[in-house]
């Protein structure tokens, strides 16, 4: 549920999404097998205390896979 408020600025009008978010995700896998990656989620809302949603590392391969992070 994305609520988007109309404001007033003078002339212009300026929009607002309150719950935005931005996801990073890398990946890759090495010749040997082995899978790695990272990952973490930005929140857009600047009025809340914790920016960064999730985060963590991650490797892997035939034996499993680890995470590392929040």
């Amino acid at each position: 549920n994305y609520a988007c408020k109309l404001q007033r600025y003078g002339r212009g009008q300026l929009f607002t999404i309150d719950d935005s978010r931005l996801r990073f995700t890398v990946d890759g896998k090495l010749d040997t097998g082995m899978e790695y990656g990272l990952a973490f989620v930005l929140d857009g809302d600047t009025s809340s205390g914790k920016t960064a949603r999730e985060t963590y590392l991650f490797a892997g391969g035939s034996w499993g896979k680890v995470y590392l992070g929040d």
